[in-house]
């Protein structure tokens, strides 16, 4: 791909952006000509930023090339960017020789940043051995050495659906704990280690302590040889040397739990005393996990971390047999209106969801259309699956450009989240809303095919402004009000008796089709609620994305409509700031946008963190109106926020001011 196309073709620089945030780790190879291609400049400037504000791996690999001419810009490098100055120099207008001097600055500090990386020169090495050293130091980093073959499930397609949703949740502040209850012998240790074998690489440490109760009977220093593997797992890898005191390794095993996203699975717990040994009563860092297995439903909450200031998030799961099941969690009692979902989350109270009534489409159609989902034409990576681009051929359908959802089948997950989102894309349409092309089902497929969106996702834009020709004020405003009008539709519009509350709104479900107009996407966590009552109710596990979640859908677990107003608030916010509701650069008050906008609201002092790019041209009369609303969406309690009839009322009189 040379610079021209890149230049020619925003797309490109779209779809190269989503295919880094949705990996892992990115090999960087800095060879001669590298630094002459804004294309490879552009990349790495991204790659670093990703590093950044994610756990994403960098490994720099120096093909035939110094590190120190890369940190210093000499030889080929030097040579490159003196080529970049030639062309800003040569630029007439003042306002493009700037641009180019940002960019320089950019690159410049991106090239001395990656020489600071732990990489690999290949000068004087054989290519076959250095590649194979190469994959090996990869896959060590992804922690993708070989397992052992997972246990089958029989029967036990709900608990993993339950586990595995569990699992994925974010949005917890605090540490979450599963409970999995059962006699003896029923499957508790077999689904935690399924669970384990297909998750453990997603966290910074993991740990699986199994058959706790009979190692601690059976050895004079059990528990402590339990620590001891516990701190040795998480440590990794540098071990603590042996000791022989209980207290002392539980303060060691404190202080780590306390400073790495940890998965742990305690396996067969039956006494108060192995619980506080192995987790302590400091806490945990934050997206921590903790499954424990045991015959005790009190054993978990009389342990000395329930005792501190910051409880855990706490849920039990009882696993009877095959068919058998039984979810509790902490919650207050509900009151008549209060309607809890069945167990798979699919069957609201009194409605049944219809089949959908889109078109199936064949397996062999969606292959030809992906290319075999090659790995070209993958575009992003979501909670339960991952997405391509590719032209459909079927039916009515003629060369349709689409994108292809492909659900990850492994372990049952997404499942309900394929169920859910197919019933509402297939019943429920909107001009604003995604549109639903087909799905398939063959081979125990769960694939989802929609409409593409050529211009990708609104996160894309407030995140990497430079990457993009920016959108206007009007623009911005226009996405609001469209989004709005779906949420409106979706609320009070999709049937007598019901409503839909879509519970993941933010920027990156916000999409921009050819024509700039706004499509709301990704129905798998929707559920529906009753509109026949003046605050309809659904009890759910607290689900979303931190930053723009409901602080008392997390607290409570009940979830209302007033659940995506608040939501919604938090994007009105993301588009006047320029900024994502959530930046893990800032370690004060600017990380979580909800936070910040209120405060500064509050104070009069909203103008500092409005995004420079648009003030100027926003009327002072549009901007008191939008930003009321904004800050009106954000109260704490749903009593006190709008509907989303008053939002889009509000939205629609500032855009008639800015007119």
């Amino acid at each position: 791909m040379d610079d021209e196309e890149y230049h020619k073709r925003g797309d490109l620089k779209l779809e190269w952006l989503r295919v880094i945030k949705a990996s892992r780790a990115s090999v960087i190879v800095l060879s001669q000509n590298y630094a002459s291609s804004t294309w490879c400049l552009n990349e790495l400037v991204l790659i670093l930023e990703q590093r950044m504000t994610s756990n994403h791996i960098v490994i720099p690999i120096f093909y035939h090339v110094q590190p120190i001419h890369v940190r210093k810009l000499q030889s080929s490098f030097g040579d490159g960017m003196a080529m970049h100055k030639q062309a800003m120099e040569a630029e007439t207008s003042e306002e493009k020789r700037s641009q180019w001097a940002q960019k320089i600055d950019v690159w410049t500090k991106a090239l001395q940043e990656v020489t600071d990386l732990k990489g690999m020169n290949a000068h004087g090495r054989r290519e076959t051995e250095f590649i194979d050293e190469i994959v090996k130091d990869i896959y060590h980093k992804l922690g993708l050495s070989a397992r052992s073959s997972l246990p089958q499930l029989i029967g036990m397609d709900y608990s993993m659906n339950l586990v595995t949703s569990w699992l994925k949740d974010a949005s917890s502040h605090t540490i979450d704990i599963l409970t999995i209850l059962g006699i003896g012998g029923i499957g508790k240790t077999t689904l935690a280690k399924y669970v384990y074998g297909l998750h453990y690489s997603e966290f910074d440490t993991c740990s699986f302590i199994e058959d706790i109760s009979r190692r601690c009977d059976e050895h004079f220093n059990g528990l402590v040889d339990l620590q001891k593997q516990l701190y040795d797992d998480i440590s990794k890898p540098s071990p603590v040397q042996v000791l022989h005191d209980v207290s002392i390794y539980t303060s060691k095993i404190e202080t780590l739990l306390d400073s790495k996203k940890v998965f742990l699975v305690l396996d067969d717990i039956d006494h108060l005393m192995q619980l506080n040994a192995l987790l302590g009563s400091k806490g945990f860092h934050q997206g921590s996990k903790v499954i424990i297995t045991t015959k005790d439903a009190w054993l978990t909450e009389r342990s000395a971390l329930f005792k501190s200031n910051v409880k855990p998030r706490h849920i039990k799961h009882k696993v009877e047999g095959l068919s058998d099941i039984t979810v509790s969690e902490k919650t207050e009692m509900p009151n008549q209106n209060l309607h809890p979902l069945d167990p798979q989350g699919l069957n609201e109270p009194l409605l049944r969801y219809p089949e959908p009534n889109r078109s199936k489409i064949p397996l062999d159609a969606i292959k030809s259309c992906t290319q075999n989902f090659n790995e070209r034409n993958f575009i992003g990576k979501g909670g339960y699956g991952r997405v391509y681009k590719g032209f459909l051929s079927w039916g009515n359908h003629v060369d349709q450009l689409v994108a292809v959802k492909r659900l990850d089948v492994t372990g049952f997950q997404g499942n309900k989240e394929f169920h859910t989102e197919l019933t509402m894309l297939s019943q429920y349409q909107h001009d604003n809303i995604i549109r639903l092309i087909g799905f398939c089902n063959d081979n125990k497929e769960m694939i989802i095919v929609y409409e593409y969106a050529i211009h990708g996702s609104l996160d894309i834009y407030l995140r990497y402004p430079a990457l993009s020709d920016g959108l206007s004020w009007m623009q911005l405003l226009k996405i609001c009000i469209d989004i709005a009008s779906a949420l409106e539709y979706l609320h009070n519009h999709v049937a007598e008796e019901h409503r839909i509350i879509h519970r993941d709104i933010k920027c990156a479900n916000i999409l921009l089709d050819e024509n700039w107009n706004t499509k709301l996407a990704d129905f798998g966590l929707a559920r529906i609620g009753l509109a026949n009552q003046k605050n309809s109710t659904v009890i759910t596990n607290p689900a979303g994305t931190p930053g723009y979640c409901d602080p008392q859908y997390e607290r409570t677990g009940f979830l209302t409509k007033e659940s995506d107003v608040y939501s919604f608030g938090v994007v009105l916010f993301e588009v006047l700031c320029g900024r994502l509701a959530c930046v893990l650069d800032y370690h004060d008050e600017r990380r979580f946008l909800h936070h910040l906008a209120r405060t500064r609201y509050k104070d009069g002092e909203l103008d500092k963190i409005i995004d420079h790019r648009i003030r100027n041209d926003i009327r002072p009369n549009t901007l008191l109106k939008f930003s009321a609303i904004a800050y009106q969406c954000l109260h704490e309690t749903r009593e006190e926020r709008p509907t989303i009839v008053e939002v889009v009322f509000q939205l629609k009189e500032a855009m008639k001011m800015q007119v």
